[in-house]
């Protein structure tokens, strides 16, 4: 049994049946740190299908996933090329900016517990 599904079957033991009935989950993860909140971002309030053309769009952009590319970029790039909408570039930039600047600190919260994060 993986990890994850362990620690759910320890908390509810009714979970272990689950892939036995319905066979092996699929694994999902995200990834860690800016780009993981900047796919969050993208995908707020849209559809699947269109979250992934979005994501696959901006991140077929060079420096797009990194807090320094993403703030060289302008509206024309992020809304136009990517398609963003205007307000999610600007969550995207703020985002960036509080990586750079140190208001947002992932090493910090990760060394946390839980309920403080």
């Amino acid at each position: 049994m993986r990890p994850g599904l362990a620690a759910l079957v320890l908390l509810e033991p009714r979970f272990g049946e689950v892939e036995t009935r319905a066979g092996p989950l699929p694994w999902r993860s995200r990834a860690y740190g800016f780009p993981g909140i900047l796919r969050a971002i993208c995908g707020q309030q849209i559809s699947n299908q269109a979250a992934e053309a979005i994501w696959g769009r901006l991140a077929a952009i060079d420096g797009a996933l990194t807090p320094q590319g993403l703030l060289a970029l302008d509206d024309a790039v992020l809304c136009g090329m990517a398609g963003l909408s205007r307000p999610k570039a600007a969550h995207a930039r703020s985002l960036a900016r509080a990586c750079l600047d140190g208001s947002l600190d992932f090493a910090g919260l990760a060394a946390l517990p839980d309920d403080a994060a």
